[in-house]
């Protein structure tokens, strides 16, 4: 992981070679090892759809009926709460409601070919690619 070229990447090696880690950049180093890893498996699987700028215009795009999802977008993924995101990504198109249509997708259920732990990361990655944050669900 000597190649992930981020500050906090580096400040948790070096604290790892002097054989003390705070705590602080330990976590630092941990949501850019995620990070680094969403990204790699978002480029695998969600960008021939969804683009490198995450805005839905990927080399595939204009295949489909229903063109992917623009992350960038203010109405789409900063509107929503993760656990929702992650439902989305783990059931695709397939795991929509009858009651959607027409608004169904063609994106495939995730949950067949990606960890869970993949696709939290790709999650992450794509929030951070669309420079959102996700809705934090109100107090009840």
């Amino acid at each position: 992981y000597e190649f992930i070229p981020t500050k906090p990447w580096r400040a948790f090696l070096a604290q790892l070679e002097e054989g003390e880690v705070e705590p602080a950049v330990a976590k630092a180093a941990l949501i850019e090892k995620n990070l680094f890893e969403g990204r790699a498996l978002y480029a695998m699987n969600c960008r021939p759809c969804h683009g490198d700028s995450v805005a839905g215009d990927g080399p595939l795009a204009d295949g489909f009926k229903l063109r992917p999802i623009n992350f960038t977008d203010n109405g789409t993924i900063e509107t929503i709460v993760e656990g929702y995101t992650f439902w989305r990504v783990a059931n695709g198109g397939p795991g929509l409601p009858t009651e959607a249509t027409p608004w169904d997708s063609a994106m495939p259920e995730w949950k067949v070919s990606l960890t869970e732990a993949e696709r939290w990361k790709i999650i992450m990655a794509e929030y951070d690619l669309a420079q959102k944050t996700p809705r934090i669900p109100e107090a009840h």
